[in-house]
């Protein structure tokens, strides 16, 4: 009788660390990796429309495409940045 018990307990104690704790924290690491990669790939564009030729403002441009639209700058504020940079 103590053995169904001990089982019954260690299930709902696994079950609940599943979809209580790991779970979630699960969730968060996917969550930082994607928007990691969203960023690398917008270095990516930009690297790959560089050594196509392009312009750097072209190139900036392209890797301002991949931005999230939550953070992305406009066009006017890019222009201003880069007109800051001073020449090479």
């Amino acid at each position: 009788m103590l053995s169904i018990g001990g089982a019954l307990t260690d299930t709902f104690l696994g079950v609940m660390l599943a979809y209580g704790l790991v779970g979630p924290i699960a969730a968060r690491i996917k969550q930082v990796v994607d928007e990691d990669s969203k960023f690398h790939n917008m270095i990516r564009d930009i690297m790959v429309a560089h050594l196509h030729g392009n312009s750097p403002q072209i190139s900036v441009e392209i890797g301002r495409q991949a931005v999230p639209s939550k953070i992305k700058p406009s066009f006017y504020d890019l222009e201003e940045a880069l007109a800051d940079v001073p020449a090479a």
